[in-house]
């Protein structure tokens, strides 16, 4: 080595000194090593070259260099090279070396790089590039890399794979070998359509990465990708996922906040939403409905700055809040008043519940109110209902009770304190308070009674007769009468029964006993004088007779002929049957022969036909027999005793008990209820029982009908429905319901009948039960008579008196409070009907055109759409938008209606002209649907008094009704013509009206729907599936309307699918048209 500069001396670890003293051999230093041998294969001795020349073109050279005579170079030394070089350490360095360009021929200058640095670069670089490796391939996205193939003009024409990892692989469904090498488009076509080639190119010519969301569904390949591309070289990197399970979640998503946001916003409940300070953050149109404020007044107020809370209510209001605010309640419910706005007090219940976060502090407060006004209302009614049953109850002589099975409770009626010795309200009222008063020897009897009465389905009533022990230890015989009401299953839930007092009775009966005892006593000693007997037989006021010991009677006295009007020949031995009621006999026979075969007393009740009148009264039998010194018996000695009025009032008790149990089971459910109490009334109280209701305008309808007989209640039914009750009649039901007093016929001449009955069939039933009496009572509450019931005896059965009276009369009060409940129920549940009918068809009817109308906005707004397109865009738009400012017209029209603000200019008015006009205003949407529109004009029209915008109104809602309604192809006629008639109203005059008829061949109008079609929010199909639209308002703006001008409306249709056509009449010529008549209640 000749020269060598600083860098190289530092590489070989040399100084100037070596060099200068010759001794540095090249030789030495680059002696063949397993670095500088040749015997590696060729491929890697390129690979070295390449490498070489590559460090040669680097920014590296030059670094040192050094000169060596050309004798010492080996020929190997050719081109640049890697070469390990020995130190003069001994250590080893791996070096490029290479040979320089130079005109001396006498020596060489060679170039030496230090590749120590480089090497470690290049290893790092490998094992990155193998970690790269290594996570694409347990990676779970997909990673292509691809190179751009281009055309002879430089221009790129498609793509070809150079890598692709397993994900990548799964996702396009082919493997790597598959892919790699192959051209995109011959594998994927479908980026073309999708665009995606598009952007790769964008990406690969301009170097600006893409981050895509696409849906894919092209080549097998269906889903919502994720795909990020970056420029790698001349060509393209890309990682992409399968975001299908992301994009179903976040629609499931947005769907479930916009269905959260629907029932917020057309729940009937207000929402209402407070943010973190209090402050209105959301406010439903339910709140603006039933508050009266809109959401842009209270939107952003503190809820203490909204004076809506009425002032007493507020401190217990602001004391639910603050308990939400402070955690101390995460939920709550306030009930308060609230003062609507330039309205009345609303009765609110609101549900309120806080959300906080993590760390406890609050972030919102909902409110959801509901106004329950009506219901507060409807229970204050029933509460002063109950308060009037009460009172009643307590003015009776019996005590009312109600027992609660399940928990043992027992409400009284009456005063039961009173009756047992103890103060007011100090007894107990529990059943075990009860069942403690009664009698030692009765209360097992009474209690397995009780027992076996609640395991037994029947529906008769419980009927006992105990004894109770009053606190200071007097004893009190009670007759109580009771009926179990069940559940839906059928088990016992209630017990509804009154008592009724009847010591003084027992105390009688226990004296009349002891009489009889005594009595008996003393004929027995006076055996032996039969004519002592007779006379002390015929001094007494009952019936007294004997019978033979084979129980043929032998005597009766003569209280027994005057009441019978029968002889003792007629009735001595078993002839004394006839004067029985049917339906008494055989139980009378039963116990007589079984007293006369085992001697026991003889003890029954009956009922004896009294032969003045016929009429059935209720005696209790008893006989003892008489017996000789060896117990034979030798006679029986019997009495009659007529208690009669005394079973009337046990019957009339339980008639009460079970009618007061019916009505308060079955208070909401009117037809049952009623049916119910016509059939207990029969045979107890009266053959025939009616119930008759009167209807708003003014007819009377019969709604219960009861008699033993099935079969005459059937022909009754049948005979009610071809000639109803006259309202106009001047006897019977129509006139107790105008007098609204009751009325009692002791005895129907056949000229009152004739004029009560006109049916001459129904006239020949009731002559079949004989001599008649009557009863009708009116059903009267609040004031209001809402019908009548009324109660029939034909022969056999008894008349009314004043006592029957005023048990029907009791009975119709409470009838009348359930009917008149009912009716309030069914109200409430109707108004609540519409309204949840209403909103939901105004949601609909708002809905669909807005829907549309945001779809082509948004389609609009990506200026995509071609002209024709875009004018079919605005022209939806302007259709819908018309169609809802129709509603919203509508429903302010409507509104005026209801709030009385709708006024008419009266001027003279050309029909003609007007019908001409609205024909036009619709023709060309009859004509979209190819429906014939004709105009059939009569002669000499004149023109009416009224307002030419109304009536203008009145005429195009019937035509677009009429072509709305008619499909494709049909026909709409509107005829115009003059007819007489009178005006109504108590006001009989002639007087000419114009008609105005307008007749469709459309989908007609079903006989059920026909008389409710001019009723406000009413439609006959009213799902929300329905074919047409509309709230159903315009035919109840035309009756308004028409109604204001003093003419009249009317519909008539055959039937569903066979047409329809409605009709105006007002009244022609200037001076009968001014002069309306007051329009019906809208």
């Amino acid at each position: 080595m000749t020269e060598a500069n600083s860098a190289l001396l530092d590489i070989i670890g040399y100084t100037q000194e070596d060099l200068r003293s010759g001794k540095l051999d090249w030789q030495a230093i680059a002696q063949p090593t397993p670095a500088n041998t040749d015997d590696r294969p060729d491929r890697e001795q390129e690979k070295n070259g390449e490498n070489c020349e590559n460090l040669a073109a680097s920014s590296l050279l030059p670094s040192s260099f050094f000169l060596l005579p050309s004798s010492f170079l080996p020929s190997s030394f050719s081109n640049l090279r890697e070469t390990e070089l020995i130190r003069k350490d001994g250590s080893r360095i791996l070096t490029a070396i290479g040979l320089a360009i130079s005109d001396n021929p006498n020596s060489d200058t060679f170039f030496v790089l230090d590749l120590t640095d480089r090497k470690k670069v290049e290893t790092a670089l490998q094992e990155s590039e193998a970690r790269f490796r290594a996570f694409q391939e347990l990676s779970l996205d997909g990673f292509n890399v691809l190179r751009s193939i281009r055309d002879s003009s430089g221009k790129i024409v498609d793509f070809a794979w150079e890598y692709v990892n397993p994900a990548a692989a799964k996702i396009q469904g082919r493997s790597p070998a598959e892919l790699v090498g192959k051209r995109l488009l011959e594998v994927f076509p479908g980026h073309t359509n999708s665009g995606l080639f598009d952007s790769y190119v964008r990406v690969a010519e301009t170097g600006i990465p893409h981050d895509l969301e696409i849906s894919y569904n092209s080549e097998g390949i269906v889903g919502w990708f994720r795909n990020m591309t970056v420029k790698l070289g001349d060509g393209i990197a890309i990682s992409f996922s399968d975001i299908s399970d992301r994009k179903h979640t976040e629609k499931s998503l947005r769907g479930a906040l916009q269905k959260l946001n629907s029932h917020f916003e057309n729940s009937p409940l207000a929402t209402i939403e407070w943010d973190e300070n209090l402050r209105c953050s959301r406010w439903s149109p339910a709140a603006e409905k039933i508050f009266g404020w809109q959401a842009a007044e209270v939107l952003g107020l503190h809820f203490s700055e909204w004076n809506s809370i009425y002032p007493d209510d507020m401190a217990a209001f602001n004391a639910g809040i603050s308990h939400l605010k402070t955690g101390k309640e995460r939920c709550n419910i306030l009930r308060c008043r609230n003062e609507r706005k330039g309205g009345p007090i609303v009765r609110c219940e609101w549900y309120n519940s806080a959300f906080y976060s993590e760390s406890g502090q609050l972030i919102s407060v909902l409110s959801l109110v509901l106004d329950v006004t009506e219901r507060f209302n409807f229970l204050e009614v029933l509460r002063q209902s109950e308060e009037r049953f009460r009172i009643a109850a307590e003015s009776a002589s019996d005590l009312i009770y109600e027992w609660d099975i399940n928990t043992g409770i027992m409400l009284w009626f009456g005063r039961p304190d009173e009756h047992l010795g103890y103060e007011r309200g100090e007894f107990p009222r529990t059943r075990q308070a009860w069942h403690d008063i009664l009698h030692p020897e009765d209360r097992a009897r009474v209690a397995a009674a009780v027992e076996a009465y609640l395991q037994n389905s029947s529906d008769a009533p419980f009927l006992q007769e105990y004894r109770v022990l009053c606190r200071h230890g007097e004893v009190l015989h009670w007759i109580d009468r009771g009926k179990a009401v069940r559940d839906s299953l059928g088990n016992p839930c209630k017990w509804i029964g009154a008592i009724g007092d009847i010591t003084a009775r027992k105390q009688a009966e226990f004296q009349r006993n002891l009489a009889l005892v005594r009595e008996q006593a003393a004929r027995h000693q006076a055996q032996a004088s039969e004519q002592l007997y007779r006379v002390l037989a015929e001094t007494i006021p009952q019936i007294v007779w004997t019978a033979l010991p084979d129980g043929g009677v032998d005597y009766f006295n003569q209280r027994w002929f005057e009441y019978t009007g029968l002889t003792l020949a007629e009735t001595q031995g078993w002839g004394w049957q006839p004067v029985l009621h049917p339906d008494d006999v055989q139980n009378c026979l039963e116990r007589w022969n079984n007293s006369v075969q085992t001697g026991g007393i003889y003890e029954v009740e009956y009922r004896f036909k009294r032969g003045v009148d016929g009429a059935y009264r209720w005696h209790l039998g008893r006989a003892l027999p008489v017996r000789d010194a060896t117990g034979k018996i030798i006679k029986w000695f019997g009495t009659c005793t007529d208690i009669d009025d005394r079973h009337r009032e046990a019957q009339t008790a339980d008639f009460r008990a079970r009618s007061l149990a019916l009505l308060s089971s079955s208070s909401l459910d009117l037809e049952a209820a009623l049916q119910g109490l016509a059939d207990l009334a029969v045979p107890g109280l009266a053959d025939w029982c009616c119930v008759h209701l009167l209807r708003g305008d003014g007819s009377i309808v019969l709604q219960a009908v009861a008699h033993s007989d099935p079969q005459k209640v059937a022909l009754l039914w049948q005979i009610d429905r071809r000639a109803p009750v006259d309202p106009q009649g001047r006897h019977g039901v129509a006139k107790v319901l105008r007098a609204g007093k009751s009325k009692v016929y002791a005895n129907i001449p056949d000229s009152v009948l004739s004029t009560v009955v006109p049916d001459a069939e129904l006239r020949s039933m009731l002559r079949e039960e004989g001599s008649l009496s009557a009863m009708c009572v009116p059903l009267i509450a609040r004031g209001r008579t809402l019908g009548a019931i009324s109660l029939l005896c034909g022969d056999g059965g008894r008349g009314f008196g004043a006592a029957d009276l005023a048990v029907v009369e009791d009975l119709a009060r409470d009838a009348a409070v359930a009917i008149d409940n009912a009716r309030l129920y069914r109200e409430a549940q109707e108004a609540n009907r519409m309204k949840d009918e209403f909103l939901r068809t105004l949601s609909h009817e708002l809905r669909t055109p807005m829907n549309s109308i945001l779809g082509w906005a948004q389609m609009l707004r990506q200026r995509k759409l071609s002209s024709e397109k875009m004018a079919v865009g605005l022209e939806t738009i302007e259709r819908n938008s018309r169609l809802l400012t129709q509603t919203i017209d509508d429903l302010l029209e409507v509104s005026r209606i209801v709030s009385g603000n709708v006024c008419l200019r009266r001027r003279p008015v050309d029909l003609v002209r007007a019908i001409e006009a609205a024909a036009a205003a619709v023709r060309a949407d009859a004509e979209a649907k190819g429906i014939e529109l004709a105009i059939v004009i009569g002669e000499g029209i004149r023109p009416v008094s009224g307002d030419a915008a109304r009536l203008q109104q009145v005429l195009w809602n019937l035509l677009n009704n009429a072509i709305k309604f008619t499909p494709a192809g049909g026909r709409v006629e509107i005829r115009l013509s003059e007819v007489s008639g009178q005006r109504g109203g108590g006001n009989n005059a002639a007087v000419d009206f114009v008609a105005i008829a307008v007749s469709d061949t459309g989908i007609g109008i079903s006989e059920e729907f026909l008389p409710f079609v001019f009723d406000r929010f009413r439609q006959a199909d009213s799902t929300s599936r329905r074919y047409y639209g509309g709230l159903g308002l315009g035919l109840a703006i035309v009756r308004h309307l028409v109604e204001l001008h003093g003419g009249t409306v009317w519909a008539e249709s055959p039937g569903e699918g066979l047409g329809s056509t409605f009709g105006v009449r007002l009244p022609s010529g200037g001076d009968n048209a001014a002069k309306a008549v007051a329009p019906s209640a809208f």
